[in-house]
């Protein structure tokens, strides 16, 4: 997703005061060139019951050998909820 729909998301998230999860890559170039960084998503004031670095998603499946292949940079994952 790009920024300008990271931040539809969020404002859906926001207005209805929900809990969320998210988990992703600490920082993506798209192909358009566009950088998304997980630490500058619009949190606001969002309250955390986590936010770190994930332990179990390191990997992912492909359907060619290597089947199990690392992901290209570190991956966070956060609980939280806007109230």
């Amino acid at each position: 997703m790009n920024e300008q729909e990271i931040n539809k998301y969020f404002h859906i998230i926001k207005s209805n005061n929900s809990n969320f999860y998210i988990c992703n890559r600490e920082k993506k170039i798209l192909p358009g060139g566009e950088i998304v960084k997980f630490n500058n998503y619009p949190w606001g004031n969002a309250k955390f019951k986590f936010y770190e670095d994930c332990k179990y998603c390191r990997y992912y499946y492909a359907f060619r050998f290597p089947f199990f292949k690392k992901y290209d940079g570190n991956i966070k994952h956060c609980y939280g909820f806007f109230k």
